[in-house]
């Protein structure tokens, strides 16, 4: 009887660690569709269904509608999985015109790198505190020094304030403004966060376009 019970407690607790964490990946999607069905409600935009990863792993739809007359989505992704598993959640607004501009922006000791495989130029602009916070890279330093107008650096200095590090990565590029911040639409921090963005992603888009780069 000793024997039998001995193995069955291996077994039983093996069966209750995977319930439990059925129960909390369902709880952690079930609120992140609260939140980004919440988000949709506030921005009138719409829930676009994503098809699931592999045809198992189901994936959080993307919200896109129109912002400040410009087109915006927001969506997440995950790297890798298991316990070594990643999710950032992005918020994007498009630009007219086919510019080559790239632009990275990344808040230092942060994890996020630089994006690879493009021939970018590390610059600086005329704002001490700013450039110690953001390395910044480009294929055009002097237009992407100037679409960082004061107005926008200090917006990203107060985000760097009051998030540090996780302030997120910015990009420009493919008629795209970008922000990509480590962490699910789970948090209400993560997709306040992304929320309040908008209006700076879309100034910065009218920059690029005034200065048709």
């Amino acid at each position: 009887m000793d024997q039998a019970l001995a193995n069955i407690i291996p077994v039983a607790l093996l069966v209750a660690a995977i319930a439990l964490a059925l129960g909390f990946a369902f709880w952690y999607r079930h609120r992140a569709q609260e939140n980004l069905a919440a988000l949709a409600a506030r921005l009138g935009f719409q829930i676009i269904p994503q098809p699931s990863a592999f045809g198992i792993i189901t994936r959080l739809p993307n919200l896109e509608g129109r912002f400040q007359q410009r087109d915006a989505r927001f969506f997440s992704y995950t790297k890798n999985y298991g316990k070594h598993s990643q999710t950032f959640s992005v918020a994007t607004v498009k630009y007219a015109g086919n510019g080559n501009l790239i632009l990275q922006l990344r808040p230092v000791s942060s994890f996020f790198k630089f994006l690879t495989g493009r021939q970018l130029e590390v610059f600086r602009t005329d704002d001490s505190d700013f450039d110690k916070s953001f390395p910044a890279r480009s294929n055009q330093p002097q237009e992407a020094k100037n679409l960082l107008t004061p107005e926008i650096r200090a917006e990203l200095l107060e985000a760097r304030r009051q998030c540090g590090r996780r302030c997120g990565r910015l990009v420009i590029e493919n008629g795209e403004v970008r922000l990509t911040v480590q962490g699910s639409f789970a948090s209400p921090r993560v997709a306040g966060y992304l929320e309040a963005r908008l209006p700076l992603l879309c100034r910065l888009a009218d920059q690029v376009e005034r200065q048709k780069i």
